[in-house]
Protein backbone atom coordinates (compact mmCIF):
# COMPACT_ATOMS: atom_id res chain seq x y z
CA UNK A 1 0.00 0.00 0.00
CA UNK A 2 1.40 3.47 -1.20
CA UNK A 3 1.46 6.33 1.04
CA UNK A 4 -0.96 9.25 -0.65
CA UNK A 5 0.69 12.12 1.18
CA UNK A 6 3.50 13.00 -0.99
CA UNK A 7 3.84 16.41 1.23
CA UNK A 8 5.94 19.48 -0.65
CA UNK A 9 6.17 16.80 -4.22
CA UNK A 10 3.89 17.52 -6.97
CA UNK A 11 1.89 14.35 -7.36
CA UNK A 12 3.03 12.51 -10.98
CA UNK A 13 0.63 10.96 -13.74
CA UNK A 14 1.58 7.39 -12.22
CA UNK A 15 0.14 8.60 -8.92
CA UNK A 16 -2.81 8.41 -10.51
CA UNK A 17 -4.09 5.73 -8.21
CA UNK A 18 -3.28 7.55 -5.20
CA UNK A 19 -4.23 11.45 -5.44
CA UNK A 20 -8.15 12.06 -4.45
CA UNK A 21 -10.09 14.56 -2.83
CA UNK A 22 -9.70 16.79 -6.08
CA UNK A 23 -12.30 15.33 -8.49
CA UNK A 24 -14.64 18.44 -8.82
CA UNK A 25 -11.55 20.36 -9.38
CA UNK A 26 -10.36 18.08 -12.00
CA UNK A 27 -13.57 17.30 -13.75
CA UNK A 28 -14.07 21.29 -13.95
CA UNK A 29 -10.76 21.50 -15.44
CA UNK A 30 -11.42 18.89 -18.11
CA UNK A 31 -14.26 20.78 -18.95
CA UNK A 32 -12.40 24.02 -19.38
CA UNK A 33 -9.94 22.36 -21.46
CA UNK A 34 -12.56 20.90 -24.02
CA UNK A 35 -14.30 24.42 -23.96
CA UNK A 36 -12.07 26.59 -25.46
CA UNK A 37 -8.94 26.29 -27.14
CA UNK A 38 -6.65 27.90 -24.69
CA UNK A 39 -7.65 27.21 -21.00
CA UNK A 40 -5.71 29.18 -17.88
CA UNK A 41 -4.96 27.57 -14.46
CA UNK A 42 -3.68 29.96 -12.18
CA UNK A 43 -3.43 29.56 -8.52
CA UNK A 44 -1.39 30.46 -5.27
CA UNK A 45 2.45 28.66 -5.35
CA UNK A 46 1.87 25.06 -3.64
CA UNK A 47 -1.89 25.33 -4.31
CA UNK A 48 -1.43 21.80 -6.61
CA UNK A 49 -1.71 23.30 -9.80
CA UNK A 50 0.74 20.60 -11.24
CA UNK A 51 -0.59 17.54 -9.23
CA UNK A 52 -3.89 18.39 -10.98
CA UNK A 53 -2.36 18.23 -13.92
CA UNK A 54 -0.27 15.37 -13.83
CA UNK A 55 -2.53 12.83 -11.55
CA UNK A 56 -6.03 14.64 -11.58
CA UNK A 57 -6.69 15.22 -15.72
CA UNK A 58 -3.66 13.57 -17.70
CA UNK A 59 -5.05 10.05 -17.68
CA UNK A 60 -8.52 11.58 -18.84
CA UNK A 61 -7.31 13.13 -21.52
CA UNK A 62 -5.69 10.52 -22.63
CA UNK A 63 -8.87 8.38 -22.71
CA UNK A 64 -10.19 10.73 -24.19
CA UNK A 65 -7.72 10.75 -27.18
CA UNK A 66 -5.86 13.86 -25.93
CA UNK A 67 -1.92 13.74 -25.82
CA UNK A 68 -0.83 15.87 -23.18
CA UNK A 69 2.81 17.31 -24.43
CA UNK A 70 4.19 19.09 -20.78
CA UNK A 71 6.54 22.13 -22.17
CA UNK A 72 8.22 24.75 -19.43
CA UNK A 73 9.12 28.16 -20.54
CA UNK A 74 12.38 28.44 -18.68
CA UNK A 75 14.76 27.87 -21.64
CA UNK A 76 14.02 29.01 -25.62
CA UNK A 77 9.87 27.79 -24.75
CA UNK A 78 9.18 26.99 -28.60
CA UNK A 79 11.89 24.58 -29.15
CA UNK A 80 10.57 22.83 -25.57
CA UNK A 81 7.52 21.92 -27.14
CA UNK A 82 9.68 20.46 -29.73
CA UNK A 83 11.69 18.63 -27.99
CA UNK A 84 8.64 17.46 -25.75
CA UNK A 85 7.81 15.78 -28.72
CA UNK A 86 10.16 14.61 -30.38
CA UNK A 87 13.36 14.25 -27.67
CA UNK A 88 12.41 10.23 -27.03
CA UNK A 89 11.72 9.54 -30.97
CA UNK A 90 14.56 11.40 -32.69
CA UNK A 91 17.52 10.92 -30.40
CA UNK A 92 20.01 13.80 -31.19
CA UNK A 93 18.03 16.68 -31.19
CA UNK A 94 18.52 17.66 -35.45
CA UNK A 95 19.17 21.25 -36.57
CA UNK A 96 16.45 21.57 -39.02
CA UNK A 97 13.89 22.01 -36.33
CA UNK A 98 15.19 25.48 -34.52
CA UNK A 99 14.61 26.77 -37.80
CA UNK A 100 11.10 24.97 -38.48
CA UNK A 101 7.91 27.66 -37.66
CA UNK A 102 5.82 26.26 -34.62
CA UNK A 103 2.90 26.08 -36.94
CA UNK A 104 4.48 24.22 -39.57
CA UNK A 105 6.06 21.67 -36.60
CA UNK A 106 2.88 20.88 -35.30
CA UNK A 107 1.25 20.54 -38.44
CA UNK A 108 3.64 17.95 -39.68
CA UNK A 109 3.08 16.49 -36.39
CA UNK A 110 -0.49 16.47 -36.25
CA UNK A 111 -0.57 14.92 -39.73
CA UNK A 112 0.96 11.95 -38.35
CA UNK A 113 -1.39 11.32 -35.13
CA UNK A 114 -3.24 7.84 -34.54
CA UNK A 115 -6.73 7.01 -35.08
CA UNK A 116 -7.13 7.08 -31.36
CA UNK A 117 -5.35 10.29 -30.61
CA UNK A 118 -7.94 13.02 -31.93
CA UNK A 119 -5.35 16.12 -31.15
CA UNK A 120 -2.66 17.32 -28.91
CA UNK A 121 -2.72 19.66 -25.73
CA UNK A 122 0.24 21.67 -25.08
CA UNK A 123 0.47 21.95 -21.64
CA UNK A 124 2.77 24.90 -19.78
CA UNK A 125 3.49 23.97 -16.56
CA UNK A 126 4.86 26.92 -14.25
CA UNK A 127 4.84 29.47 -17.21
CA UNK A 128 5.77 32.27 -14.46
CA UNK A 129 9.30 30.72 -15.81
CA UNK A 130 8.71 32.42 -18.77
CA UNK A 131 8.58 35.71 -17.09
CA UNK A 132 11.11 35.37 -15.00
CA UNK A 133 13.66 34.25 -17.22
CA UNK A 134 12.56 36.04 -20.45
CA UNK A 135 12.40 39.63 -18.88
CA UNK A 136 12.77 41.06 -22.05
CA UNK A 137 9.42 42.06 -24.18
CA UNK A 138 12.19 41.92 -27.74
CA UNK A 139 13.09 38.21 -26.71
CA UNK A 140 9.24 37.36 -25.71
CA UNK A 141 7.59 38.17 -28.98
CA UNK A 142 8.52 35.70 -31.72
CA UNK A 143 6.94 33.37 -28.94
CA UNK A 144 3.56 35.10 -28.66
CA UNK A 145 3.38 35.20 -32.34
CA UNK A 146 4.21 31.43 -32.81
CA UNK A 147 1.79 30.44 -30.07
CA UNK A 148 -1.06 32.99 -31.53
CA UNK A 149 -0.49 31.91 -35.38
CA UNK A 150 -1.15 27.91 -33.88
CA UNK A 151 -4.05 28.88 -31.23
CA UNK A 152 -5.82 30.66 -34.18
CA UNK A 153 -5.52 27.82 -36.92
CA UNK A 154 -8.44 25.94 -36.20
CA UNK A 155 -7.05 23.15 -38.70
CA UNK A 156 -4.41 22.18 -35.83
CA UNK A 157 -6.59 19.72 -33.21
CA UNK A 158 -4.64 21.40 -31.29
CA UNK A 159 -5.38 23.39 -27.27
CA UNK A 160 -3.45 24.63 -24.89
CA UNK A 161 -3.05 25.43 -20.77
CA UNK A 162 -1.07 27.07 -19.45
CA UNK A 163 -0.91 26.71 -15.64
CA UNK A 164 0.45 29.74 -13.45
CA UNK A 165 1.00 30.64 -10.10
CA UNK A 166 -1.28 33.78 -9.08
CA UNK A 167 0.87 36.11 -8.75
CA UNK A 168 1.78 36.36 -12.34
CA UNK A 169 -1.59 35.89 -13.76
CA UNK A 170 -1.84 39.78 -14.51
CA UNK A 171 1.68 39.06 -16.83
CA UNK A 172 -0.52 37.36 -19.37
CA UNK A 173 -2.11 40.51 -20.48
CA UNK A 174 0.98 39.97 -23.40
Amino acid sequence: HQNPYKFLYAYDVQDKDIYFGREKASAKLIQSIQKDRLTILHANSGAGKTSIINAGISFELIQNGQLPIYARAYRDPLNSIKQAICSHMLGPWPDILDDLGLQEFLGLVCAHLSRKTKEIIIIFDQFEEYYIFWPDKNYREPFLQEVSSCYFDEMLPLRFLISIRKDYYSDLAD
